[in-house]
């Protein structure tokens, strides 16, 4: 599984294609999507992992924090997408190392 970050309105273009398109554009078996949203006096964050084949939303989380902790939301994003890579590096270890077996 690899992660790919692409704009949403590629990802709006991708969904809308065949499974072989989406593969083979990206190349990737997990896309990360999201938006920002400002809410009264603060900011909502939307992350979405969407299947690279089917473009089915897999996973979704919302991170929100007032306006004026921008940096702390760009931090906390930063932390969560890496935790994500990394979480998806070790399934797709476990599944090459199943398949050895």
């Amino acid at each position: 599984l690899a992660l790919a970050p692409i704009a949403g309105e590629a990802l709006a273009a991708l969904v809308r294609r065949d499974a072989d398109a989406r593969r083979r554009f990206v190349g990737a078996g997990v896309l990360l999507d999201g938006d920002v949203a400002r809410v009264d006096d603060g900011l909502v964050v939307t992350l979405r992992l969407v299947d690279g084949v089917d473009g089915r939303v897999r996973w979704e989380e919302r991170l929100t924090r007032p306006a004026r902790e921008v940096f702390a939301l760009q931090e906390a994003l930063t932390l969560r997408v890496s935790e994500l890579q990394s979480a998806l590096v070790e399934l797709k270890t476990r599944v090459a190392d199943a398949a050895v077996r």
